[in-house]
This record gives structure tokens, sequence and C-alpha cells, in this order.
């Protein structure tokens, strides 16, 4: 099946012939609707000598189907089904009635066909779009909608343990994307499991793939979208009853089993869905209901240094000199439950009214479980580390190899059970007569992230000091060596450490209303859309700290045997060479947390660095927009355009707490600020198939909430902190694209474009050294306007089905895209310049995709790379942070058991690959993450 929708005349008088197929595309496209149709009625017809568009579209499909004995049937105000009639009997008795059309319902089981109709959407949008469509009805081309996004050209996926979490789009990293449910706003979940937090990050796996009908990555924008994003708008539409229940049946529904493998969490997990929808008669009213729930088993092998400091042992290397900081071998393993309902009603009254209702609850439970053995080369605060003279070995200006006496040794296990709430409600009434649309629409979500009672993030640590040998000559892709004298796992060896109890509250909020009113014209001026939004965005974050002191220098075998246990893991790290501890002592969580987190101690009140850590950011936007689209001849050539403006007016009201003395005092502060985004799309059909794109607008970005708020958070492991800055003011860039297309066919596509997004400034970290009462001298890094930076860019993607090959061959196909980036910036972070590098950007990706599908089989193998990029930017002492190239092969087989039931296999990372990170060089190694691979079978079945 092929949808359609663009602006130019097809097979016109005088032209030469072209594929039936396209011509139904281009009519589509000049009269605003969808003509959809099954490739084989299609395939190796001709047109020509048509009208144009001028003489009607009922017309003009009546004079392109007759001739081959086709007809086409209106089932929707913008969509065109072409059919088919089955033929009439032939016996004169007794009369038969002719069979209703065979009708193809809008979303098929197809792969190529999900290519087919996200190339159409991209063709006839009148601005710059990628799309990733549904393979079937519940079926997405991966488990969750990030790593479904990877096939957009231009996004880059970052993954957390292995689970797709966050997206970049052109360079630009999550907080600079604007995520939308069905077109509008969404309140976004924290991270919550350690003392980070992501602000406006959205994370993805909130959101399961089996909701989603299509995913666009809006590249250019328009007046009337919402601003917010300088990387990509992130529209996700989900499913809905008229394009799920095929017209002429009143009922459709799906089940699925799924069962998934990982081989580093040795773990069957189970998942299931199950979904119905239904449709009055007259498709008048639908209604559809989804029940979805997922369990999975996720292990993450990792060895993580905390980076690499500098002077911290002059008296023996000298100044600038980098040394190891804290050091750790680590296994992470998460229990993920997620479950969710989904509903979803359509109502058409009549020909002019049409009513659409969201309502979306869901649940994440992810149980956090990770065990390690931090190593502190330069931790002064027990004891004072020595290098040994003479046993250093320097390249640059980097001790990779030495030894060090008086380190602590720390046995550490960190639980949590992190929760994600998600509830959203959207609401949208459409009315359309004669020349006149508008749209009222209202929108709510919360999402509440939190740890259940009890169920808090706590940190075990038990400890010796001893010195340490280390050697990171081997370079980032094996583990280095750290030896000490004494035995990781002998308990006699441990005393008590300081027990860490943390619960985080975040309940972000975000309802709007808005109304537009559009009306349609006869000449060059086609349409001119008007509309107002006001959006009040609220995000509310608490955080209690417990610090118990009670087993410090504790003899830990005191505690008994019920207190820790050994980590014995042979797998860990499996493959990669070092000599590293693979196996330590474990603190027992449970048992600390029932020994010192009495009754007494959890009803204490919360502390001036608690309130300090916590804060409010209250958002309110007035928003209103002016739209104009046109349609011309330039040239000979049809052309569509829009140009207009959007009116930005910002209320920002942050709350908090400011440390003065022993105590916190409650602070608020007002920002309030205006801003004008002018844009203008213009698409030209240079010849039929081919279109060539201009864009330029003015972009925003608000500053991350953990930046523009009033807060102060203290890391439990060193003397630093973030604090944020409430004055801190938007991202403002220009950004400019130009793009040529061409479509040979419906399934086969070339999409190049040239891009550049300007700052007007960018940001840049200021640190300064305070005094708190209990930690003592803190070195605290805020965010404040200034710098400069500006990204280019060229990306590509290629689309081809192999139709005209023989035999067998016909059914293969393959799919590329690349993108390219430049960079140029400069910024500071303290004292340190950060000089054209940007948090997040690959300064080069790549996809390759190849399938294969006949009527029962497809088989389908990705690879999906992205280069190195920036993922911290350090500070005065320490080197910013980068996250090594990867890639990851990842795997799909399908086989239709009959026409309801449906076996699919999957496979992520097949490679086995590893991800690294390090420290501004290769000469400073900082992470190693292994999270195996993930196996899943699925068993669908539709009725």
């Amino acid at each position: 099946m092929a949808l359609a929708l663009c602006g130019s005349p097809v097979c016109a008088a005088g032209n030469s012939p072209q594929d039936l197929a396209a011509g139904l595309i281009d009519l589509g496209m000049a009269n605003h609707v969808q003509i959809v149709f099954q490739p084989h009625l299609v395939k190796g017809l001709k047109c020509s000598g048509l009208p144009g568009r001028a003489s009607g579209l009922d017309k003009n499909l009546t004079r392109l189907l007759q001739p081959y004995g086709l007809a086409y049937r209106r089932v929707a105000s913008d969509v065109i089904v072409v059919y088919r009639p089955a033929p009439r009997p032939v016996t004169v008795a007794p009369p038969v009635a002719s069979a209703e059309p065979d009708l193809p319902p809008i979303i098929v089981r197809s792969y190529r066909q999900s290519l087919v109709r996200a190339g159409d959407a991209k063709r006839r949008a009148d601005y710059t779009v990628d799309a990733i469509d549904a393979e079937d009805i519940g079926k997405y081309p991966a488990r969750n909608v990030a790593e479904a996004l990877q096939l957009v050209t231009g996004v880059s996926l970052e993954r957390q343990r292995g689970i797709g979490l966050y997206v970049s789009v052109r360079g630009m990293g999550p907080q600079f994307q604007n995520v939308e449910f069905d077109g509008h706003s969404l309140a976004a979940t924290e991270l919550i499991e350690n003392a980070g937090v992501r602000g406006r990050d959205f994370r993805f796996d909130i959101l399961p793939a089996e909701l989603i009908s299509r995913v666009d990555v809006v590249k250019t924008p328009t007046p009337d979208m919402e601003e917010g994003a300088m990387g990509g708008d992130i529209n996700i539409h989900t499913l809905r009853p008229f394009d799920v229940v095929p017209s002429g049946s009143r009922f459709k529904g799906l089940a699925s089993l799924r069962l998934s493998h990982n081989d580093r969490a040795q773990d069957i997990s189970p998942a299931m869905h199950v979904m119905e929808a239904w449709t009055t008669d007259d498709r008048r009213f639908g209604l559809l209901l989804s029940l979805i729930s997922d369990r999975q088993s996720v292990r993450n092998d990792r060895f993580y240094n905390y980076g690499w400091n500098k002077d911290q042992f002059t008296s023996v290397l000298g100044d600038g000199i980098y040394t190891p900081t804290r050091t750790r071998p680590t296994i992470e393993i998460e229990d993920r439950r997620h479950n969710t309902l989904f509903a979803s009603a359509q109502w058409r009254p009549d020909d002019h009214h049409e009513t659409e209702l969201s309502l979306l609850a869901t649940r994440l439970d992810v149980a956090y479980d990770e065990t390690g053995l931090d190593i502190y080369p330069d931790d002064r605060s027990l004891a004072t580390p020595v290098f040994t003279p003479g046993t250093a070995s320097i390249v640059g200006d980097t001790a990779i190899r030495g030894r060090i006496e008086t380190v602590r040794f720390m046995a550490s296990r960190e639980t949590s059970l992190n929760r994600f709430d998600l509830l959203l409600g959207h609401i949208k009434h459409r009315w359309r007569s004669g020349a006149f649309t508008a749209n009222l629409t209202a929108d709510m979500s919360r999402a509440h992230s939190f740890h259940p009672p009890g169920r808090g993030t706590t940190r075990s640590r038990v400890a010796f000091f001893a010195p340490l040998t280390y050697d990171f000559s081997g370079g980032g892709k094996t583990v280095p060596v750290l030896q000490t004298t004494l035995d990781y796992t002998d308990p006699r060896n441990f005393t008590g450490q300081r027990f860490d109890y943390a619960t985080k509250d975040a309940l972000d909020s975000d309802e709007a209303l808005s109304y537009d009113l559009a009306k349609s014209f006869d000449g060059a001026l086609a349409r001119v859309q008007v509309g107002q939004q006001y959006h009040h965005h609220n995000r509310r974050y608490r955080r209690r700290d417990w610090k118990n002191f009670d087993l410090v220098g504790m003899d830990f075998t005191g505690l008994g045997p019920d207190s820790y246990d050994t980590e014995l893991s042979p797998t860990f790290l499996n493959g990669i060479a070092g000599d590293s501890p693979r196996s330590w002592l474990v603190p027992s969580a449970t048992a600390f947390y029932n020994r010192l987190m009495t009754a007494d101690v959890l009803a204490a009140r919360p502390t001036a660095t608690d309130a300090s850590g916590s804060f409010e950011v209250d958002e309110r936007i007035w928003a209103a927009f002016i739209r104009s689209d046109w349609r011309f001849q330039l040239w000979n050539r049809p052309v569509t355009a829009n140009i207009g403006v959007r009116q930005i007016d910002n209320l920002q009201i942050s709350e908090g707490a400011a440390l003065i003395g022993e105590g916190a005092t409650p602070v608020r502060y007002r920002l309030h600020y205006t801003t004008t985004l002018p844009s203008a799309n213009l698409r030209m059909v240079w010849r039929p198939g081919v279109i060539v794109r201009l864009s330029a607008a003015r972009v925003m970005s608000r500053p991350n909430i953990i930046d523009s708020a009033p807060r102060l958070t203290i890391s439990n492991d060193a003397d630093t902190g973030q604090g944020g800055n409430p004055f801190l003011r938007p991202f403002i860039a220009t950004d400019m694209s130009a793009g040529l297309e061409w479509y040979p066919s419906p399934a086969t596509s070339l999409a190049m474009a040239v891009f550049g997004r300007r700052f007007d400034d960018y940001v840049t970290r200021e640190n300064t050294h305070i005094f708190i009462p209990g930690p003592g001298d803190i070195l605290v890094s805020t965010t404040v306007n200034g710098g400069s930076a500006s990204v280019a860019g060229i990306e590509a993607a290629y689309n081809q089905t192999l139709d005209a090959l023989p035999g067998p061959l016909s059914h293969l196909g393959f799919q590329v895209s690349f993108t390219v980036l430049d960079v140029s910036a400069d910024y500071a972070s303290g004292a340190l310049r950060i000089r054209n590098e940007l948090t997040g950007l690959s300064r080069s990706t790549y996809n390759l995709v190849g399938f294969f599908e006949d009527d029962r089989v497809m088989a389908r193998l990705g690879y999906y790379w992205r280069a190195r990029y920036l993922s911290s930017v350090g500070s005065s002492i320490q080197a910013p942070s980068y996250t090594d190239s990867f890639g990851s092969l990842d795997g799909a087989f399908s086989l239709e058991i009959d026409k309801a039931t449906t076996l699919t296999l999957e496979a992520v990372n097949l490679l086995n690959t590893t991800r690294y990170a390090f420290a501004m060089t290769k000469d400073r190694p900082q992470e190693i993450h292994q999270y195996g691979r993930t196996f899943s079978v699925q068993l669908r079945h539709t009725f």
C-alpha cells in the first residue's frame, strides 16, 4: 500500500507517460489527500495525457483508473482507497449481488510498506521531517521509541545499561529536543537512581512502542509548532480506532506474548500486549483499548574511573600532571517492570465536527542493585595518600603508571526502587465548514519519579587502607592493573564506613490549552492560520539525605555473617583483558538499613543541605502565532511555502533555599522574557518525484531545569557540588537548511540536506569554592550565559527496494543514512576552556539496514554507529569526559504462520559490542560498559 500528499499536477497533457503509482501519488499531493493502494494493483501501469489539477480530483481519478478496471472510494475526508472491484457474475440465473470491495486498512503488515508511509509523510510535508512508521498494528521496529529513532537520519541514541533512553538530533543533545504526544507537550520523568538529575531530558523508556503508529522528527519548524526544539521536534502519534479498524469491519484486535533473554542477566523476561478497537457501522464513533505488561532484566558490567585530576601529587610529580581519581569495577543489575493502560476514542457526529480523546496511565518500576569496589587514589578525607617517588610513568601530562601508599579500598552496594508514573489526558475538537477549519485542544500530563516508602537509595560501605599499584598503559580497551596487598573478599580486612540513605521525589506537570483558526483561499495565498496557546509547566524536586557514622571504624565481622556476601562473577567483563578486581565483598543493604535507619532517624527534620538540594520551577508561557501558506508557480514549477511568526511571553518563578551560615533561607526569583520566532519553509517540485526545500527560522530552547533552579547539590563521594542559576536565559539560535529529495518510486527515495545553526550565545560554567558546615570546602559549578557555538552539517538517506531483480532477489531492500557535522564553539567550565565541542554531539553517524520480505517471511539486519562525543565538560581540575565511537548490530526475523498469526525473533547488540569512555585523551581510560546481547521471541495474533 502507498500513501501520498503533495502539490504538483500529474500526467499533464503533453508530458511523457509515467508510472501510474507516481501519478496517483502526485495527484494526492496536489489535492491534499492520501491516496492508498496496494502496489501490485498498479505495477507496470502507465498514465499520460491527463489534465492537471484544475480538472478536479474525481475526474482525474476516474480517467486514471477506469482504463485498468480500477475504482476508488473515499474512506475519510482526506483518505481515498484504490481497489479492484470484484468481477460481476456472468451467469444469467439467478442474480448474485457483487462482493464488497476488498479495502485495505491504513496499517498493514509490512516493513516495506512502513517505509512507503514514512517516505510519503516526508515527501508531502511542507517542512523538513523524517518519520518512522509502524510495521503493523502495535508492532514497531524496536522495543522502545528511542531505539526505533535510530533509523532516522541525523538521530543518535544514548543508551543506559543497553537500553535506549535519550536521543540527540543533528548534533544537539537530549535537552534540546521537544517531545510531543499527538502534537502536544509531555511531562518528563527524572533520573532518581543516584545523585544525578537530567531535567528536561526526556526518558523514552516510559512510553511502550506498542502504542505508537508513527513518530515524526521535525527538523525545520513552522509557527504553529510549539517552541523548545533546537535539534528536533519529536512528535509521537498514537494508534486511533479509525486507523486500526478496516473499512467494512467493526472490530480489530491483537494479542501478543514476548519472551526476552539477556546473556548478561541470565534471565527469561515475559511481556504481553492485548488491544481491542471497535467502531460503529457508520464509523461515527470508535474506541480503542490497549493493555501492556512488560518485564525486562538487565545487567551491565562496568569499569568506571570518575576522572583524572590535575596537581594531586605536586611534591612528587611536579605541576600540571593528571593522576586517576576514584576508580571502580562494578556490576549494575536492573529488574524492570512496566505496566500500561491506554485508551483512545474518536467521535464524528457529522461531516463538520470531530473529537478525539486519549488517556494514558503507565508505571515503570526499576529495582536497581549495584555492587562494586571503589578505589580512592587521591582521597584525603580519612587518610593522606602518598605517591611513591620513582614509580611514575608519565606520558605527556598523564601519570599512567605508579604506586600510591595509604589508598582507601571500599566495598560498596547501592540499591533502590525507582518508580516512574506517567498520567496523560488529551482532547482535541476539530470543526470544518467550507473554507474554515478550527481546532480546540486541551492537554494534561503528570510525570512522577520517586521511591516508594523504605525503598530509597541505600549506600552500604566497608573499607580498608592499603598501597595501590596501578597501570593504565594498556589503553581504554583493557581493564587497568589495580593491585594491592590485601584480599578484597575477606571480611576481616574491612571496617565500617559511612552509611547513606537518600530519597528523591520529582513531580513534573504540564498543562496546555490552545486554539487555532484557519481559512483556505483559491489564489496564491492558499491558507491563513492564527492561534494562541497557554502552557503551564512545573517541576518540583525534593531530596532528603541521611548520613550515618555509627559503623565507621567498626570491625566488619562483628556485624555477623548476614551483613555481607561475596560477589563472585567469573563472567565479569568477559573477554576483556586486564588485572583488576573481579570479585569483592558485598555489604548487605537490607542488614545495614534495618540496623541504622530506625524510626527516630527517619523522623528527623530535614537539614539545611536537604533544603538547598530541593527546588521548584514554575513556567507560565503565553504564545500566539500567525502562519500563511502559499501555492504558486516559480520557473514554471509548482511551489508551496509557509511563512509566519510565533511570539512567546515566558514567566519563570524559581524557588529553593540558600545556605546562609548554618541554616537555609527560602529564596524566590522571578524571570520574565519575550521572544519572537519567525520562520519560513519553501518546497518546490522541480520535476515529478524531485523536491527542493529551503527553510530559515529563529529557534529557542529553554535552559535545563537543573541549571535554572536555585539549588545546591553536593556529591556524596567528592568535595564537589552543582548549583543552579535562576537568571539563566534561553538558548536562541538562527537555523537554516536546504534539501533535495528524489522519489523514483513509492518505496525508493534519496534525500540530502545541508543545515546550519548559530547560537546567539551559549552557556559556560563558573566554578567557586564555598564553605558549608559539615561537608567543608566544596567546589561548586554553576551555569551562566556566555560563550559561543555554531553547528553545520550534511545528512543523506537512501532507501531502495530491489523490485526489478529476478525471483527472490526482488524481495530485498536496504536503507543507508549518514550525518556529518562540524562544530565551532568556545566556552568555559571554570578555568578550563572547551573549544569546538558540544555535549552529546557526534561529528558523524551512519545507519546501514538490509531487509528481505515476501508474503510470509521478513528478515532485517541493521548496524547503527555514532562517533565519539563529549559526555561531560569537566572542571578546573578535572579533564572532560568522552564516550568513544560505538556501533550496534541488531536484527529481526518474522514468519507469518497464517494471515492472523506471526512469529518474530529479535536480537539487540548481536556483536556483543562494548562501550568505552576516556578523559580527553585515550591515555586516560575512564569507562567500560558491557551489557551483552538481548534476544526475544514474540508470538502475535490479530483478530
